[in-house]
């Protein structure tokens, strides 16, 4: 564990920092589980967005609290919607209000939103419908128009 968190810690390829968390991913154990989460704070956008997927495949209180943390400290839309897809396993029912703040999130072809929306009907939390149908009848237009039919339509029980 130990030369796969230094490796993605410290190798100067992107590449064999991606690799090395994918290595831990396949692992998974807290051992590699800790070492993920020593390295969260990569340069590369690519290895962080590797390293929150590996992170998100934890289904453990530290992970979500990682997850979390992402989302209030990272600005990256692809890492957000990695972070956003990870918290729809999670059991705490505050995180649906979490969610619901990235509906009204900027981002290219409202991709964050469009995610958003993604992991709260896969949660099926009743107090996210009042607010996707907010947003759906305000920004229908530009959201993704699958999500749109998918959240007008009822689900399945």
């Amino acid at each position: 564990m130990k030369r796969l968190r230094d490796l993605v810690n410290g190798d100067a390829f992107f590449g064999v920092r991606q690799e090395a968390v994918s290595a831990l991913k396949s692992i998974h154990n807290r051992a590699a589980l800790e070492a993920l989460l020593t390295s969260t704070k990569q340069s590369d956008a690519q290895v962080r967005i590797r390293v929150m997927d590996a992170i998100g495949a934890f289904y453990e209180d530290k992970a979500f609290a990682a997850t979390v943390a992402a989302l209030d400290s990272e600005k990256n839309p692809d890492i957000l919607i990695e972070s956003i897809q990870a918290l729809a396993a999670q059991p705490n029912k505050d995180v649906t209000a979490r969610l619901i703040k990235f509906l009204e999130a900027k981002s290219f072809h409202e991709r964050v939103a469009n995610t958003a929306i993604s992991t709260l009907r896969s949660r099926r939390d009743p107090a996210a419908v009042a607010p996707i149908m907010d947003i759906l009848d305000r920004k229908s237009t530009r959201l993704n128009s699958s999500h749109v039919s998918e959240s007008r339509m009822p689900s399945s029980a």
